[in-house]
């Protein structure tokens, strides 16, 4: 099993008006009535992945003053207790979901895109070998930590899991992430038939489960070919540069000019109103204005002549304040001392940096 035919398959279902089904292993995606779509057991035709232990989830021990329970892996994770089995339990469901696909509204944007971003990057930065492994180690943190408060997780899971050198771990029991997630598929596989009345999907579907949630967090953990979008689906000027953004910073390593005259080219001819334009734009952001927020007069400096192109640019930018605002803060800017930036945003946008 490999991961990229499900992401194939995802984009095709996020970005194509008429998206085709095909059977990858024992899943499929199909549609939703809800506008959304979903990665379907191809047997248990009526469960989706991340749902397949909905009826396994233990009670939450918040809610009685005695647990009279064990966690269902005790035996194997000594240091793991009930309310640790509650966030491991949360972090696999938030691993599997990311299978998912929303129905998109203004509500859930920005976080949807995010969690998206955030997921393709884990996967690409050990592509970018200009990149020193201590900035690689916080740009990491920084994909996870957006990772998980997008979906959005509780308080607790967002501050219960870390990762360090590609393996995300639980911080308090210092247990590895992928050890708990393989005992706990290994031992509904063991006990499948004293569980079977709460698992509805086959035993092979299980095993089957535990193969791609390993795939998926190998992603997150950036032990896996870095995944790139199909070109059928962008133009490929825009394809090219968001698939191989490394080759594009080193380029900006050695003659900025060039590298903005690369960027522009590939956003000229784009559709504005493309995702993946912001996926870009995202790039820009965490790449370069990540090391230096005043390359942002550079970007506008580029743009300078298509002034109506550089205010959408801008406002693309800037209207998404989950990794741009983290960087104000980090290096202590002001967007307000950005007037070639503020002229372009309305005052919803730059309220949202009022604080930084």
């Amino acid at each position: 099993m490999e991961l990229a035919p499900f992401f194939h398959q995802y984009i095709d279902f996020k970005c194509s008006k008429s998206p085709v089904s095909r059977e990858i292993d024992k899943f499929v995606y199909y549609k939703c009535e809800d506008g959304g779509a979903e990665l379907f057991f191809i047997e248990s035709d009526d469960v989706v992945f991340p749902e397949w232990n909905y009826h396994l989830f233990p009670e939450d021990p918040h809610y009685y003053k005695e647990c009279n329970w064990e966690p269902i892996l005790f035996d194997r994770f000594e240091e793991i207790n009930l309310y640790d089995e509650q966030v491991f339990l949360y972090l696999l469901f938030t691993v599997n979901s990311i299978t998912s696909i929303n129905e998109i509204n203004k509500n859930n944007m920005a976080r949807d895109f995010v969690k998206n971003y955030s997921f393709l990057q884990l996967s690409r930065i050990n592509d970018f070998l200009s990149i020193s492994k201590r900035d690689k180690n916080k740009l990491r943190n920084l994909f996870f930590h957006s990772f998980l408060y997008s979906h959005p997780v509780n308080y607790e899971t967002l501050y219960a899991f870390s990762i360090r050198d590609g393996d995300v771990f639980h911080i308090k029991s210092r247990v590895w992430v992928k050890d708990y997630f393989n005992s706990y598929y290994d031992f509904f596989v063991e006990h499948y038939e004293e569980y079977k009345n709460k698992i509805p999907i086959t035993i092979d579907e299980v095993i089957s489960c535990k193969k791609l949630t390993s795939l998926l967090l190998d992603n997150i953990e950036g032990k896996s070919n870095g995944l790139k979008f199909p070109r059928e689906n962008i133009e490929d000027g825009l394809i090219e540069a968001i698939n191989n953004f490394d080759v594009l910073i080193d380029v900006y390593n050695k003659d900025k000019e060039r590298f903005y005259e690369k960027l522009k080219n590939s956003l000229l001819g784009s559709n504005r109103e493309n995702i993946f334009v912001e996926f870009l734009l995202q790039n820009y952001v965490c790449y370069i204005l990540y090391f230096d927020m005043d390359e942002i007069n550079n970007f506008v400096e580029c743009f300078s002549k298509e002034r109506e192109l550089c205010g959408f640019l801008i406002n693309k930018i800037f209207y998404n304040p989950i990794f741009i605002k983290k960087i104000l803060i980090a290096q202590k800017k002001n967007l307000s001392s950005y007037d070639r930036v503020t002229c372009f945003l309305d005052e919803e946008t730059i309220s949202m940096y009022s604080h930084t």
